[in-house]
């Protein structure tokens, strides 16, 4: 829930519509806004998660930065880490193949519960998930 101060409260669990409603002043936290914004604009989904990834890189990066590693250490390592990870996705399988009515139902079945997420596909095939 937030509150805007002039007694207009919103509550979402959408993290782009938290985003909207934030009026960040702290630099990183403005880096990790724009992220955000940039993935919902981009994909249409996904700021928790990309907000969650930052945090938790800068968490991990914290201790190095205050026993004096600098920066640009960071930034190198994370775009070879970048690299060998893009690499990795490409080596794996995606067949997409012609398949039988019922096995790609299974299959769409599968991808709606990902979309879904934690909150459960069974719960959701009646009503569909947001």
């Amino acid at each position: 829930m937030i509150n805007d101060g002039s007694r207009k409260a919103t509550i979402s669990n959408v993290g782009a519509s938290i985003l909207k409603l934030l009026d960040v002043v702290h630099l990183t936290a403005k880096t990790l806004v724009d992220m955000a914004r940039a993935q919902d604009a981009e994909v249409g989904d996904g700021t928790t998660t990309v907000t969650t990834l930052a945090k938790e890189f800068l968490k991990l990066a914290r201790p190095y930065l205050e026993d004096g590693v600098h920066p640009k250490v960071f930034v190198h390592s994370s775009r070879i880490a970048e690299r060998m990870s893009l690499r990795k996705v490409e080596e794996l399988p995606c067949h997409i193949k012609k398949v039988v009515p019922s096995e790609q139902r299974q299959m769409l079945e599968k991808c709606a519960a990902a979309r879904c997420g934690p909150q459960g596909f069974l719960r959701q095939t009646r009503r569909g998930c947001s």
